[in-house]
């Protein structure tokens, strides 16, 4: 999630379409098709996870105000796509490490002195 102290929260996302992994974010006009706008608005912007997290920072801060800018000011829907017509991605597609939690085992949770999960 895009954030900064405060403000409105951006739901970052991937997806595939024409056999590729793409950036995507999830706002009230649909899912963001990051490339397809970035193209039609010429402006550089990542097309995956992957490049956003290399930027860092500064690149978060440049997509969160290209993504306000194409919600707010575009009357451009092609740039949109209906949530229940896409297929997901992992977010992350090559992780160093994953490390999970699992409470779903009532041995390990009352060992852990832990709640169980409620779902």
């Amino acid at each position: 999630m895009l954030s900064n102290k405060g403000e409105n929260r951006v739901k970052l996302l991937q997806f595939i379409k024409n056999q590729q992994t793409k950036l995507g974010v999830k706002t009230a006009r649909g899912i963001l098709d990051v490339a397809e706008a970035a193209k039609g608005f010429r402006e550089r912007q990542p097309e995956k996870m992957h490049d956003l997290v290399l930027q860092g920072k500064d690149g978060i801060r440049s997509l969160k105000r290209f993504v306000e800018k194409i919600v707010n000011e575009s009357g451009e829907s092609t740039y949109f796509l209906d949530e229940d017509d896409i297929q997901y991605r992992p977010v992350i597609e090559q992780p160093g490490k994953i490390i999970c939690v699992g409470l779903n085992y009532v041995n390990h949770a009352n060992e852990s002195k832990m709640d169980l999960p409620t779902s």
